[in-house]
């Protein structure tokens, strides 16, 4: 019936103007609304629903009216609703961290909050204590429409400073030297290096190289 207002009979008969949802919506799905349809009686609600990867503006639409003697229904929100780039979710639910007792602080991986923009980086908030030092790595993830990349992030003790030498053999032509530092078997260290430099040679040589015991190198002279 066309909008409006009428007597039949004793009644005053009042009709009230549909609502349209537009398929031309931005990232939105091919049908907009999770009711699966595109015209909404005065009354009814669309739930707008978007493609992967993108966040509805709106959580629910409402055909209405100003008032009882307004016939042309129109959403609660004019703008109808958008579709942006959904936030990463950085709850500790989301699996982000493998060991949740290295977090600084409980049930937050991240160090920017629980919601991470889409663009932005998360830094892992690895725990920091006058005994242990744990790093992140990777270093930071980036958040892409909901997906963390990469998807994961471990924290890991940093290494001090060698805290002994073992002299396995020396010879007239070769010294082979092991050392410990950080943790058996973690051979991500990076904060301290090994330089040795030769009789006669006017500059240091760096060298550090890794085992499952630490780290060991051989110095073989020419």
């Amino acid at each position: 019936d066309t909008a409006g207002q009428r007597a039949q009979k004793s009644v005053t008969l009042t009709v009230k103007s549909d609502c349209v949802v537009p398929t031309t919506i931005s990232n939105a799905l091919a049908q907009p609304c999770r009711e699966n349809k595109l015209v909404f009686k005065h009354g009814e609600s669309c739930t707008p629903q978007c493609a992967t990867g993108y966040l509805p503006s709106q959580s629910l639409l409402t055909c209405t009216s100003d008032s009882a003697t307004q016939f042309t229904s129109q959403w609660s929100n004019p703008s109808l609703f958008y579709c942006d780039d959904r936030p990463c979710d950085a709850k500790l639910s989301a699996g982000l961290i493998l060991s949740e007792s290295r977090l600084e602080v409980a049930s937050q991986p991240c160090k920017e909050g629980l919601s991470i923009a889409s663009g932005s980086l998360c830094t892992p908030n690895c725990l920091k204590t006058t005994t242990n030092m744990y790093v992140g790595l990777p270093a930071s993830l980036s958040c892409n429409r909901n997906v963390f990349t990469p998807a994961t992030f471990q924290c890991q003790m940093r290494a001090g400073q060698p805290a002994y030498f073992i002299p396995e053999s020396v010879g007239l032509r070769n010294i082979h030297m092991q050392w410990q530092a950080g943790v058996i078997g973690d051979c991500s260290f990076t904060n301290w290096r090994l330089e040795y430099r030769k009789v006669g040679a006017p500059t240091f040589t760096v060298f550090a190289a890794c085992s499952s015991q630490g780290a060991s190198t051989s110095l073989t002279s020419k």
